[in-house]
């Protein structure tokens, strides 16, 4: 009976191990497809260079709620895009940071937000009890646009410059700082 109990335990031991292997293996192939792969999938013009894709939105707030905001009728003009969501904390603290940035007044720099993934509905009812910022936001419900961008988490900034290219995009809380120097720099391109 005791050499019955070692086979069952050699077997179990044996397949565990099996186990540990291939739970391994498919562990370093999600971390090649995440490191090397999904990089590489998406639109070319989220790059800094490449030509903003043009949109067409509703505006949900900050302007006149039948209107929608059309990228291409901002060309001269920096245009700083705020891709967020209301259940996003980070998008909150990107917001107030926007809200700083759009206090100075500055004529040849437009900021929108664009509202991934919700409702017209859920938006006006976010905005019902929370106050909305100084800067238009715009609602992408179907998130085309954030798709077009290539937009993968939130918050993520796209400043483009008054030629209407990518000056440059960026996942996460953006600081002030380097907010002010990313659109002073599109600011110098021509």
């Amino acid at each position: 009976m005791a050499d019955g109990a070692r086979t069952r335990t050699g077997q179990t031991t044996g397949h565990a191990r099996q186990s540990y292997g291939v739970l391994a293996l498919m562990l370093g192939a999600s971390l090649l497809i995440g490191l090397f792969v999904l990089p590489r999938i998406g639109p070319a013009s989220i790059k800094a260079g490449g030509l903003a894709e043009h949109f067409s939105l509703p505006i949900v707030a900050g302007g006149e709620p039948s209107n929608r905001v059309s990228l291409q009728a901002l060309r001269g003009k920096v245009v700083v895009l705020d891709f967020w969501a209301t259940w996003c904390g980070p998008c909150a603290e990107q917001a107030k940071i926007l809200e700083r940035f759009v206090s100075v007044p500055r004529a040849d720099v437009v900021v929108l937000g664009i509202n991934e993934g919700e409702s017209v509905a859920q938006l006006d009812a976010y905005f019902e009890r929370q106050r909305p910022v100084g800067y238009t936001m715009l609602s992408d419900s179907d998130e085309l646009v954030g798709q077009s961008y290539g937009v993968r988490g939130l918050p993520t900034l796209v400043v483009i410059d008054s030629g209407g290219r990518i000056a440059a995009t960026l996942s996460g809380v953006v600081p002030y700082g380097r907010l002010e120097r990313l659109v002073e720099e599109a600011s110098a391109r021509r």
